[in-house]
């Protein structure tokens, strides 16, 4: 049995590749007032994830970087409050999680609530 992500690599590869030619690679999103909303980012310490609780930050929500690697959750958490204006708004901060593990979910879960 060939894995999920050895089967759908070459097509992501592909439309990329078409997006790009087509210019449909880069857009924008408007920035909503988010004051008062929490935000859990699965991810959210690299790569689009960071992106993400970036922009969720900026957008004055509170943010939860919900990653398994702590190294990179904390780095980017500082990170993001360190840039971020200094009212209370956007205020970011990293909850361990690895959702290949279900008491990793059970715990995540006990915590937040």
């Amino acid at each position: 049995m060939v894995p999920i992500f050895e089967r759908i690599w070459p097509l992501s590869v592909i439309l990329f590749t078409i997006r790009q030619h087509l210019g449909l690679n880069v857009f924008e999103v408007e920035k909503t007032n988010l004051s008062g909303k929490v935000c859990i980012v699965t991810g959210g310490a690299r790569g689009i994830g960071k992106e993400v609780s970036k922009f969720f930050s900026d957008s004055g929500a509170t943010v939860i970087i919900a990653d398994k690697s702590e190294a990179n959750g904390l780095a980017t958490t500082l990170k993001i409050n360190l840039e971020r204006k200094q009212d209370t708004a956007g205020y970011v901060r990293y909850m361990h999680l690895d959702l290949a593990v279900e008491d990793s979910i059970r715990d995540f879960v006990s915590r937040f609530s």
